[in-house]
């Protein structure tokens, strides 16, 4: 039982060396991308309704205005005149 216990011990610790390596690698190529008020942007939607396909459909809506800067990830948008989204 101790044997087995330790081997446990062993592949968590591999297990969690591993995922630092992936995370060191992947934030080398990752760039914060901020921007700032009254910019214009296009937002991807990622997800498609029920019986449609991602290969015909349009990814980027908009363009929207930025308002105003919540944080480094969030930002309150202006589609059309009056609405406002976050």
């Amino acid at each position: 039982m101790g044997r087995l216990d330790e081997s446990f011990d062993v592949v968590r610790r591999q297990n969690k060396i591993g995922r630092m390596k992936q995370k060191t690698q992947y934030d080398k190529n990752t760039k914060l991308v901020t921007f700032s008020e009254e910019d214009y942007i296009y937002l991807k939607e990622i997800a498609v309704g029920v019986g449609k396909s991602m290969k015909f459909h349009n990814r980027w809506r908009g363009p929207y205005l930025i308002m105003k800067r919540l944080s480094d990830f969030n930002y309150q948008t202006q589609g059309k005149p009056g609405k406002y989204m976050s």
